[in-house]
Parts: structure tokens; C-alpha cells; sequence
């Protein structure tokens, strides 16, 4: 795995200084109008659309074994422990159309490209894990396994936990502003005419 101490290439300094950079941008704008989509409970997939450029980021546990022994014996589990078994997967692309590549790959055959990749890579907080999986998600490159999977990039972790957090707190500040709305029963054709109604007038005002 890559240690921590180990001589940083120029492509790595440059992806390093580039998704901070991306970082320090987002946290001075107001994101509220921006195209986020996520999933998840307490590890979080955030998905953000800006015309044709998509950055994806999630937050997942490693593969760790408690001691020695237990790898010997390939007796691991999943575990999150901030700082050490935390882990971001980051896919960063310039896509063929202005929508995100799993809405408009069933377009294109198997092995199309669907875009050029900016970023796509795994890191860790430390090496004392890895990420176990057999699958490569869409358009990611199979040359490209241990960047994603087993690489620590160290010099990628902490403006990737900085980037999730802040979508995260996007995310948060979306949900609470979720408004509850108590609709009511539509028992007869005035209650539906109403509702339609009720939708042309919101119409008007919002275009």
C-alpha cells in the first residue's frame, strides 16, 4: 500500500491540490441551488451535477482483520472507525451529455466510453484495511482496481472527508427544510378539481 511517507508524483500532487481547490469553492458558495442527489443511512452516497461534470463521493467502512492471526487466517470484517477504518471512493468525470452517466448508459453498448475521467480513486485514513469487492462499478476502469480498492492515498483523504462533508451538510440542511403537507381526502369530484386547481396556481407562481 502507499505509505504516507512516500514521495508524492507530480499526478498525485496535482489530483491532491486540485480536489482542494474544489473543496475551498464549494464551502465559500451557496449550494442550494445546486443539482445534489444522495443515498444512504449513515454512510452516504453524494452525487453533484454541473452541466456536463458529475462528482461522486461516498463514504464507506474497510475490510480490516482485528489482529495478525485473524489475517492469517482471512478472518476480517467490515469496520468504520474515524481516522483509521474510514474510507471515501471519489469518481470525478467530464460526461458525454449534461446528465449523470447512469441516467444515459443503457444508451450506449457495453465498454462505450461515457466520458473522461477527472478523479477515480479510493482513500483511506490509514492502511490497516481495504476495500473488499469483486464488482467495477459503471465506467470505472478495471486497469484501475487498486487506486480504488486498496491503495491508501493518503494525500487524497482529508480534502475527500472535507468534500463529503460538506455535501453532507447540504444534504442535512435540505432535509430539514423538507415541509410536511396535509392533504386532504378526496372524496368527491369538487376535492379533485381542487387539487388540480391547487396545482395550476402553483404553477403560475413558480414559472
Amino acid at each position: 500500500m502507499l505509505s504516507k511517507t512516500q514521495p508524492l508524483s507530480a499526478q498525485q500532487i496535482s489530483a491532491a491540490d486540485f480536489l482542494k481547490n474544489l473543496v475551498v469553492l464549494l464551502r465559500a458558495k451557496n449550494l442550494s441551488k445546486l443539482d445534489l442527489r444522495s443515498d444512504g443511512n449513515k454512510h452516504k452516497f453524494h452525487s453533484v451535477l454541473v452541466e456536463n461534470y458529475e462528482i461522486n463521493i461516498a463514504r464507506t467502512p474497510v475490510y480490516a482483520y482485528p489482529t495478525k492471526w485473524y489475517r492469517v487466517f482471512c478472518w476480517g470484517k467490515w469496520k468504520f472507525e474515524p481516522g483509521k477504518y474510514e474510507r471515501y471512493e471519489l469518481n470525478i468525470s467530464e460526461n458525454i451529455h449534461n446528465k449523470r452517466q447512469v441516467d444515459y448508459c443503457d444508451e450506449y453498448h457495453d465498454g462505450t466510453p461515457l466520458g473522461n475521467v477527472i478523479i477515480q480513486a479510493g482513500t483511506m485514513a490509514s492502511n490497516d484495511g481495504y476495500y473488499l469487492t469483486r464488482n467495477i462499478s459503471l465506467n470505472y476502469d478495471s486497469d484501475n482496481y487498486e487506486e480504488l480498492y486498496i491503495k491508501q492515498n493518503a494525500h487524497l483523504f482529508a480534502a475527500a472527508r472535507e468534500l463529503y462533508n460538506v455535501l453532507d451538510a447540504e444534504y442535512e440542511r435540505r432535509r430539514r427544510d423538507y415541509r410536511l403537507y396535509i392533504l386532504p381526502e378526496l372524496k368527491d369530484e369538487n376535492a379533485h378539481v381542487g387539487m388540480r386547481r391547487r396545482l395550476m396556481e402553483s404553477l403560475q407562481r413558480k414559472l
